[in-house]
């Protein structure tokens, strides 16, 4: 036999010299590291019969709160000494024994021991395993294994504090919840308990904690927390229930919270889910550890996600009575950029107090901890200022109010509405002479979406400003304000056509005016475009853009080179432009010399031009062909040979024809005559022709009538070489 010191020692672990010498036989070392030894053994009783422990005076305190004695005679026992610590632990079995609480015998079985002396502080903790059997909530007994603590600080104790635990081989149906969760049961999958008796000031508590799911009478909800906090009576009365889920929609919660007096239907789309909410249930007014008061009847409460945005969600009700259900907002919501308050929406939510790292089921097991959790800081979870919604149960409604700040501007008070979409609202506050009726706004997506209608009147430079587009328009903004950027697109009609201008960046804006700037700007500077590209698509409605005075030519003398330089752009070419200069030209009174001469600048002065230019210019209705012909000559250079052709092309008469000859080119009525034969006229329409034209010309008509005059089989044009061999 050898004494615990004497064999530490033997081992290189030297006890303090005051230490009993406690002696022991048969010791086995188990495990040795240099730092740590653990050693089984059968302690001896001392000479005078006293028990080996009688010098540790918290354990005859511990056993004779617990109704036991030091244990006598010699038994088993397991010491395990570390050396960086100093301290020594020694683990014993005792005999069964029963703790008795306010009325409440709970029987310990098989229970263990364990003394973890401090050598250098002296203080001492005591912990101890065993079995209790908890007859509760469905009139079963089951065997929970308990584990308790004894803190003693300075000889005295200072707290009694443990936990129990179960895990059931399946989910049990373990607790009936009380009326107002009528319907609702736990199916448990472990079941834990955890007390605490806390000497001073003198605190008895007793809670329940289980993990599983809710069972309703629609679904299976699963819950991460569950606790009953009860007055440890024969009884188990529960004073207050709490439990949360991990996520749950609003529609759920209120159907859990009372499935036979909640209509929800119509809550059942709008994407309210909660984040680890918070139930709550107790009879009466229960003070709770964290300084908190647990108001009666179930209610629920958590943050919140609605459409991107964070909320606080509360829910009351007391006896079957709805008291009130909100969400409000996580303080004002601002949207800032560059400095800038784009959008606020403000309300009149108060502030929302709470510790979210102390739980409403927590049990202080020691002083420590409830003085931990008496005096904890509340923080705030919820900032004052936000807007406040409210959910309407019986009516399937949510609605709200928030006092509204736009561009610096304030909007007032506006109704919030909600629904599966969205939470929007409109102002109707005239801010701006620009915008009609209302701006709507809409709020999803942690994003804010604002649209309004707005009136334009801007003249915007087309083709070298020789001409302008005269945008006197209504166009719809559609804008978005993130965290990041303040975007906006405009969507405007052009003859019956939507056109769409994206990604405006407005974010430097900090007034309507400012925005309606950038707009007209990006007006400006697009539209021309946009324009052409729908002109190119629809090329007639050209002529109704000039008709409507949507576009305009402020500068008369450029009005021919615009209105070809247009049509050259839309890829119309010259033998199709009759339509566009008939109507155009004519509001303007454009020449038929100005436009030869602006297509001439644009195509050349080819053949081809020539001959496109003169049959397009003969077919419009308001230029004379007398002022074509002209007007070919002039710009052109173009020969009476060639005119004739175009006029002979085009359908022109005879006597239409030999006037322009005789007035802009001057032939006599031979040569007329016979360049006229050439292209393709007929004697007869030609000796017609010149007999309605008269003068010189009457005299060769009646000769082509009478088959005198004889048409050169050579150029018409040597009419002296036409005399001499006449006169031979």
């Amino acid at each position: 036999m050898t004494t615990i010191p004497q064999f530490l020692a033997s081992q290189h672990y030297l006890l303090p010299r005051y230490f009993p010498e406690i002696t022991i036989a048969q010791p086995q070392i188990l495990q040795n590291n240099g730092d740590q030894i653990k050693v089984t053994a059968t302690v001896m009783p001392f000479q005078n019969g006293q028990s080996a422990f009688y010098w540790i005076s918290e354990l005859k305190i511990f056993l004779s709160f617990v109704g036991l004695q030091l244990q006598s005679g010699k038994f088993g026992i397991t010491f395990t000494y570390t050396k960086s610590q100093n301290t020594l632990t020694i683990a014993y079995g005792i005999q069964n024994f029963s703790i008795h609480i306010d009325g409440v015998n709970a029987d310990i079985d098989t229970p263990t021991l364990d003394i973890t002396l401090n050598l250098q502080s002296a203080d001492t903790i005591i912990d101890f395993l065993g079995y209790v059997n908890i007859s509760a909530f469905d009139s079963k007994t089951y065997p929970v294994l308990l584990n308790f603590q004894v803190d003693f600080t300075n000889k005295s104790l200072s707290s009694f504090a443990g936990s129990l635990s179960h895990t059931f081989s399946k989910p049990k149906e373990l607790l009936s919840l009380p009326p107002e969760l009528k319907g609702l049961t736990l199916n448990a999958e472990s079941l834990g308990i955890e007390a605490g008796m806390i000497v001073e000031p003198p605190i008895a508590l007793l809670g329940i904690s289980a993990s599983g799911t809710v069972k309703t009478a629609k679904e299976t909800l699963h819950v991460d927390d569950f606790a009953i906090i009860c007055t440890p009576d024969a009884d188990f009365a529960p004073l207050y229930i709490s439990f949360s889920f991990g996520e749950i929609t609003l529609a759920e919660a209120l159907q859990f919270a009372n499935p036979s007096a909640m209509k929800v239907e119509a809550l059942a789309n709008i994407p309210v889910v909660l984040k680890e909410p918070e139930f709550t249930w107790c009879e009466k007014s229960v003070p709770l550890i964290n300084g908190t008061t647990a108001s009666p009847g179930i209610s629920f409460q958590g943050m919140a996600d609605i459409f991107g945005f964070q909320v606080y969600a509360s829910f009351k009700q007391n006896n079957g009575q709805f008291q009130s259900c909100l969400l409000q907002f996580d303080g004002p919501l601002t949207f800032s950029l560059h400095g800038k308050n784009i959008l606020a929406l403000a309300g009149e939510g108060k502030a929302i107090l709470g510790n979210p790292e102390v739980k409403n089921w927590e049990v202080p097991l020691n002083s420590e901890d409830a003085y931990k959790i008496k005096h904890s800081q509340p923080k705030t979870i919820c900032k004052s200022g936000g807007a406040v919604i409210n959910v309407d149960t019986n009516d399937h409604e949510i609605f709200g109010s928030a006092q509204v700040t736009f561009l610096n501007m304030e909007m007032g008070i506006v109704d919030l509405n909600v629904n599966e979409h969205e939470i929007s609202f409109d102002t109707r506050t005239q801010i701006s002479h620009f915008i009609h009726q209302s701006i709507q706004f809409s709020l999803y997506d942690n994003q804010v979406y604002v649209a309004y209608t707005s009136h334009v009147d801007v003249k915007i430079p087309l083709l070298e400003n020789m001409g302008i587009y005269n945008f006197n328009n209504d166009i719809a903004v559609a804008s978005t304000i993130t965290h990041s950027n303040f975007m906006a697109e405009i969507q405007f009609e052009l003859m019956g056509t939507t056109h769409n201008i994206y990604s405006i960046d407005i974010s430097h804006c900090s007034s309507i005016e400012e925005i309606q700037e950038v707009i007209n700007n990006q007006l400006i500077e697009k539209l021309p475009a946009i324009l052409m590209e729908y002109l190119m698509a629809n090329p007639l409605q050209l002529i109704k853009l000039f008709q409507t005075g949507h576009i305009l030519i402020e500068k008369i003398e450029q009005a021919a080179t615009f209105l070809t330089s247009m049509l050259q752009k839309l890829g119309i070419p010259i033998p199709d432009m009759t339509p566009y200069i008939s109507e155009i030209g004519k509001m303007y009174h454009i020449s038929a010399q100005q436009l030869t001469e602006a297509i001439k600048s644009l195509y050349g002065e080819s053949e081809v031009v020539i001959k496109e230019t003169g049959k397009m210019l003969l077919k419009v209705p308001y230029l004379p062909s007398k002022e074509v012909a002209a007007a070919l000559k002039t710009t052109f250079n173009a020969g009476q040979e060639l005119v004739t052709e175009i006029f002979y092309g085009v359908g022109i008469g005879a006597k239409e024809t030999a006037e322009i000859l005789e007035n802009i080119y001057g032939m006599s009525a031979e040569g007329i005559a016979d360049l006229m034969k050439q292209v393709g006229y007929t004697a007869d329409a030609i000796g017609e022709a010149f007999e309605e034209v008269g003068g010189k010309l009457v005299k060769v008509g009646e000769e082509i009538i009478n088959h005198v005059f004889h048409f050169l089989p050579w150029s018409p044009f040597d009419f002296d070489a036409e005399k001499k061999e006449n006169s031979n």
